[in-house]
This record gives C-alpha cells, structure tokens and sequence, in this order.
C-alpha cells in the first residue's frame, strides 16, 4: 500500500512540475479560452443580434402602425367620400330614362369630380351601350383628362 502511495506521489510530483511549464500554462489558458468562448461568448452574440433584430422588425411594425393609425382620419374620410359617391351614382342610375341622359348626368358628374380635383376634360367619347343581362345596360364614357400627376392619381 505504501508503495502504492509513494509512486502516486511521485506521479503527482512529474505532473505538479510539468505544470510549471510556460508551455503547459499557456496550453491550458488558451484552451479555457476557446472553451468559453464557444459555450459563453459566442452564443451570447448570437442572441444579443437576434433580439436586436426582433427590436428593429418590431420598431419598423410599430412605426407604420402608428402612421397608419395617425392617418385614419383620412382614411375614414376618404371612406365616407366613396360610400357618398357610390350612393349618388346608384340615384342617377335609376332616375334617367335614356341611354343618352345617363351619358349626360354621368358626363356632368364626371366634370364635377374633375374639376374638384383640379382636372380638366380635354375630350369625351360616348361609348354605344350594351344590354348586360340580367342587370340592365352598360354605358361607356371614355374621358382625356390633364392635370397634375398626384392630382390624376388621386382621381
């Protein structure tokens, strides 16, 4: 048992003095730091990015979020506007008793919403109506118009 001993301490004494190795220490330094690196450093940068970019795609959300909810005035506005419109258009539809006076109450509407948007009607073209069965018939009006780009978009 002694001799068990004494040759576990001189194994303990070739280890204990090859540790005292510049080599050895620089060695074992280097591995702790690849390790740490690999298990600690590195995946704390990777989540660090990921939550940077979810801040960034939810800062981005949030941004045309809060412009689409600060324009919603507009948009209810511009809803009310074409709700209005279609009302009128489906009165005149059935109030005229001709082709012809429909042609001309869809003309001088035309000419009113054009002229609200700052258009003017260079040239009108009546279009020869076709019977649309069930509905009814189909008038066609083609209309040049000049005007601002934004303005024609808007129209």
């Amino acid at each position: 048992m002694d001799s068990q001993q004494d040759l576990l301490a001189v194994k303990w004494q070739e280890v204990k003095s090859q540790s005292d190795s510049p080599l050895i220490r620089w060695s074992v330094l280097a591995i702790a730091v690849i390790v740490i690196w690999v298990w600690v450093v590195e995946p704390l940068q990777i989540w660090t990015k990921d939550l940077q970019d979810q801040v960034e795609r939810n800062a981005d959300k949030a941004a045309r979020l809060l412009a689409l909810e600060k324009n919603a005035d507009h948009w209810l506005t511009a809803q009310q506007e074409a709700r209005l419109a279609l009302a009128e258009a489906e009165q005149i539809m059935f109030v005229s008793s001709s082709n012809t006076q429909s042609q001309a109450s869809i003309q001088s509407s035309l000419l009113e919403l054009a002229e609200s948007r700052n258009l003017n009607l260079e040239s009108r073209k009546l279009i020869e109506a076709e019977t649309m069965q069930p509905i009814g018939t189909r008038l066609g009006i083609e209309v040049g118009l000049r005007g601002e780009l934004a303005d024609l978009l808007y129209f």
